[in-house]
């Protein structure tokens, strides 16, 4: 159904999120600015400008749907607003005073950005031809055209995939991929030391790669068939 479309759509943030997790578990909060930033910059640039170089190499004209990227790169925007100035607040007012008063920002651009997402994921479920227009409709006919993805789901289940089975793969893969975020923060102060690189660095460039590396892969498959709406998914949508 739309529910388990918007899951696959957006189970390429549960590593951020686990990510996150773990920088707040281990205390290091500036980490997760550095991350999140460096997210946003390798998705947009490096996937994006990747995946657009490798679908205009076999299509001379490349197109895309127009509406949802519009409010995918709306939110990126006002994503991006509400990282930068709670930021300029702090560097604009020092202080004891001026932290808690960017504390209470910060809180404030985080619960508005949740909203956000939630009236997104709402939109999404009313709008799904809109943002993804690849998913299969019915035909004039009334014939459902996704019936061989149904049908194939079937057999995935009767095979011994069960759904409770399911959510205990998905359990353990959650926590396997939780103790890997884990120990690659455990393992920053001491990358820092030996490879002399700074913890911008390594928040900005190193960590966002290691996460991106699915995002890159299928972004830049489905821009070689011709298919930049999901590109814009995989890289706008999942940046916001």
């Amino acid at each position: 159904g739309v529910a388990g479309k918007l899951i696959a759509a957006h189970r390429g943030c549960i590593i951020e999120v686990l990510m996150c997790l773990a920088c707040i578990h281990q205390g290091d909060l500036p980490m997760i600015q550095f991350f999140l930033l460096g997210l946003i910059l390798s998705k947009m640039l490096l996937v994006l400008g990747a995946a657009l170089l490798w679908g205009g190499a076999f299509v001379n004209k490349l197109s895309f749907q127009e509406d949802g990227s519009r409010v995918q790169g709306s939110l990126l925007l006002l994503s991006v607003l509400c990282i930068v100035l709670p930021t300029m607040h702090s560097v604009l007012l020092p202080g004891l005073e001026g932290r808690l008063v960017t504390s209470d920002v910060s809180r404030g651009f985080g619960l508005l950005l949740l909203s956000l997402y939630l009236q997104f994921v709402m939109f999404s479920c009313g709008n799904r031809t809109l943002l993804f227009a690849d998913w299969p409709e019915e035909d004039d006919e009334g014939k459902d055209k996704g019936a061989d993805s149904s049908a194939a789901a079937a057999a995935l289940l009767a095979s011994g995939m069960s759904p409770l089975l399911a959510l205990i793969v998905l359990a353990l893969c959650l926590g396997f991929s939780y103790c890997c975020c884990s120990y690659m923060l455990w393992s920053v102060p001491g990358t820092t030391l030996d490879w002399r690189l700074s913890k911008e660095f390594v928040g900005v460039i190193v960590l966002p790669l290691h996460s991106i590396v699915a995002h890159q892969s299928a972004a830049i498959t489905a821009a070689g068939r011709s298919e930049v709406h999901r590109s814009l998914a995989l890289t706008v949508g999942s940046a916001c």
